[in-house]
């Protein structure tokens, strides 16, 4: 049952710290990485968005990406993208496209006025020629959806395309991370209290038994003064005889388990010894059989 119990304590320790240390990992990951993608976390390789508007949420399909949602995107080439198709009238031209094909990407989005991180659904990919590219992109919602053609953006400003969405992981980001905290108007206080709580766990797992084997001893140590008084024949009502006996016992129970102590580490020691000493005899054999 002991050994159980250790096996048990020793895997829980295990657990939570490399809990804690994941953890640290991510948020450390996610705060460094914001400096080389335009502000959006990356971790494990994934950049970690909250949507703040609704130029992606159509109406019409309701797996779409709504305001509130969290999205994860991969990093990519524009040679892994997929425009959407184009829908054309009698005429031939391109009067729309089809919202339900072509890659979600997310890019950053520069003007003369401001820049702002965006996700929206590419539908063509213009080539410049010696390697430049302009992307054009456009909205699922019906109101972003007809700005579509004014929305041009180089292809070097690409963060990645999105590969998923959904609103429970905007509202996990919305407390861990303190860029959709804010956008969503709350507190990032998921990854502090994360590392907290196992942290405080584990020291109240180290704490608790040094603590109770104390009280354990303490009660035994009084426990065995009081019998001794009782067995010396001492009269209770003699309140100073009591107290003087009292200590006389607490000084000898110290001096016993300070003498067991010194002989418990003399003992560890004596064992080092008697390891040395075999080691450098084995040492000598085997110079001696070179």
């Amino acid at each position: 049952m002991k050994v159980f119990k250790k096996v048990l304590s020793i895997s829980v320790d295990v657990i939570l710290v490399g809990f804690i240390i994941l953890l640290i990992y991510i948020q450390v990951s996610m705060m460094t990485s914001k400096g080389n993608n335009y502000g959006v976390p990356r971790a494990f390789g994934k950049s970690f968005l909250y949507v703040a508007s609704e130029s992606m949420d159509d109406p019409d399909n309701p797996n779409g990406i709504h305001k509130g949602s969290g999205i994860i995107i991969d990093q990519c080439s524009v040679s892994d993208l997929t425009p959407s198709t184009p829908i054309k009238n009698e005429k031939g031209e391109i009067i729309d496209y089809d919202k339900s094909t072509g890659d979600v990407v997310t890019f950053y989005y520069v003007t003369s006025s401001y820049s702002i991180v965006d996700t929206h659904r590419l539908v063509e990919i213009i080539d410049n020629g010696g390697g430049s590219y302009t992307m054009k992109t456009m909205g699922d919602n019906p109101e972003a959806h007809k700005k579509f053609i004014t929305e041009t953006w180089d292809s070097k400003y690409l963060i990645g395309k999105e590969v998923y969405h959904s609103d429970a992981l905007g509202s996990f980001l919305a407390i861990s991370s303190s860029d959709a905290a804010s956008k969503a108007g709350g507190v990032a206080w998921f990854f502090p209290v994360a590392i907290l709580v196992p942290a405080l766990i584990l020291t109240a797992m180290y704490v608790y038994d040094p603590i109770k084997n104390y009280i354990k001893e303490s009660k035994k140590r009084k426990q065995m003064i009081e019998e001794a008084i009782d067995k010396a024949g001492i009269d209770r009502n003699d309140e100073k005889a009591v107290e003087l006996f009292r200590m006389k016992e607490e000084m000898r129970l110290d001096y016993i388990e300070e003498y067991e102590a010194n002989k418990a580490k003399y003992r560890k020691e004596l064992e080092k010894a008697k390891e040395r000493a075999k080691k450098e005899a084995r040492k000598e054999i085997s110079k001696g059989e070179k």
